[in-house]
């Protein structure tokens, strides 16, 4: 048995404190509220690329496509917006295959603000870069706009909607622009042959055929 004094010698005797209780509390809340705020984000991300218009998550989705645009260069731009036109087009086809009546109005809006969108590229692709630039990238454009209206109308049948007659597709305002600059060039005798038959196929609604004219008359080949 221990005295009194020997006693309280040990209660008044301190501990020896061991190295991991000498370090500062460690918080996990600091490190695990950025972990669930990421993930949170990532999976708000996930379900807006899923997402169709009408939904929750759709403005997340566009917001995201307007910050990718942003990265885009300028001469690129036409063929990014096409790419965001397509997306439209197969969101609203898959509005069509579920019958869902209520998204049909937002996915109609969000198609038309898109095509919009591809014109205003397209001019200022025209006004705003090198002419052999304009004719490279054109080239490769009318193709996929032909294709892209060609989906379009096809998905617009399915759903027993007319395209608007009055809507002028993308390739027609390029090609009508490119038509008035040469117009407006001095041109040879076989420049001038060249966009008159530019003209006619223009007049005909083969716009593709068109273009490949209207260059030859703008950028003759040596």
């Amino acid at each position: 048995m221990f005295s009194f004094r020997q006693q309280l010698f040990v209660a008044k005797t301190p501990e020896k404190a061991s190295f991991w209780s000498r370090l500062p509390a460690f918080n996990f809340r600091w490190v695990m509220a950025p972990v669930v705020v990421f993930g949170l984000l990532f999976g708000v991300i996930v379900l807006a690329q899923r997402a169709l218009p009408g939904d929750l998550f759709y403005p997340v989705k566009r917001i995201a496509e307007k910050i990718e645009t942003r990265f885009v260069a300028e001469n690129e731009k036409p063929q990014q917006q096409i790419e965001l036109t397509n997306r439209r087009v197969e969101e609203l086809a898959q509005i069509a295959a579920k019958n869902d009546v209520k998204k049909l109005a937002p996915a109609l809006n969000e198609l038309a603000a898109t095509k919009e969108a591809v014109k205003e590229e397209l001019i200022k692709l025209v006004k705003n870069r090198p002419e052999k630039e304009v004719a490279a990238v054109a080239k490769g454009l009318v193709p996929k706009l032909e294709e892209l209206n060609r989906k379009e109308k096809q998905v617009l049948a399915s759903l027993e909607i007319e395209a608007t007659k009055d809507e002028e597709p993308a390739e027609k305002t390029l090609v009508e622009i490119l038509i008035k600059d040469a117009e407006k060039a001095a041109l040879n005798e076989n420049q001038f042959s060249r966009l008159a038959e530019a003209k006619r196929f223009y007049e005909a609604g083969d716009y593709k055929q068109a273009l490949a004219e209207v260059l030859l008359a703008s950028y003759p080949q040596p």
